[in-house]
């Protein structure tokens, strides 16, 4: 039996986890899902994470599932209340799948790699699942496919203590075949952000982040040529 606590930065109702879950439904063997996400979106939120107030927690109806819940906090917090509370006995944390990429340094600002983050601090194998979006629909029927196969993968991969899976999915045409899996560094490039003023003399920032700089071998570079990026983060 293998139990999986889900999370994400989108949302309990965003369509990634739902995705995820249809594909970890779809592996072999016996297995359990437990939803733990956070009631609305909280992207880009990062490591944050509720201490000693009180957290709101709402059981909800969500297939497949052995249980789910809606936690009112972060994914940090989603996880640390679903390990200690809601399901105690779980063996992989898995956090997305994120509408958007998480890679090179983007990932110490995501709320969805946190997620995994602090399941692997509470000692739990975990991975982090991404899509890179490039201004068009994602296909989730085709992330769920290839989502089940990753998973398989990685599961069967021994990891350092103390680290996880990062992966980022590219943009590709519907039903498109699994890419080749790429095992690479995090990008330490910046993406380039402009601040500009608006009506009222507020500074807004503006980014695309198709533009951002590409060093090929990094993870970047990999998603960006069409292949599924996997890198090994640690806490």
């Amino acid at each position: 039996m293998t139990r999986f606590l889900l999370t994400n930065d989108d949302g309990i109702d965003a369509p990634g986890i739902q995705a995820l879950a249809r594909s970890l439904h779809a592996l072999e063997g016996d297995h359990e899902l437990h939803w733990a996400a956070p009631n609305e979106q909280y992207s880009g939120c990062g490591h944050r994470a509720i201490n000693e107030e009180p957290i709101r927690v709402e059981t909800c109806d969500r297939q497949p599932a052995t249980s789910a819940h809606a936690v009112f906090g972060c994914p940090a917090t989603c996880t640390r209340v679903g390990l200690r509370r809601l399901a105690p006995h779980t063996d992989w944390v898995i956090s997305g799948i994120n509408a958007g990429g998480n890679m090179g340094v983007d990932q110490i600002v995501s709320g969805t790699v946190a997620g995994a983050r602090q399941g692997v601090i509470d000692g739990k194998s975990a991975i982090a699942l991404s899509q890179y979006v490039a201004g068009r629909p994602i296909h989730w029927d085709t992330v769920e496919r290839w989502t089940t196969a990753v998973v398989k993968e990685l599961m069967g991969r021994s990891l350092p203590k103390y680290h996880f899976w990062n992966v980022n999915y590219p943009h590709l045409d519907p039903d498109s075949p699994l890419p080749e899996l790429v095992f690479c560094e995090p990008s330490k490039d910046t993406m380039h952000l402009e601040y500009v003023q608006n009506s009222v003399g507020d500074y807004v920032g503006r980014s695309v982040y198709r533009d951002r700089p590409v060093t090929p071998g990094t993870d970047v570079g990999v998603c960006f040529s069409g292949k599924i990026a996997i890198t090994q983060l640690s806490i």
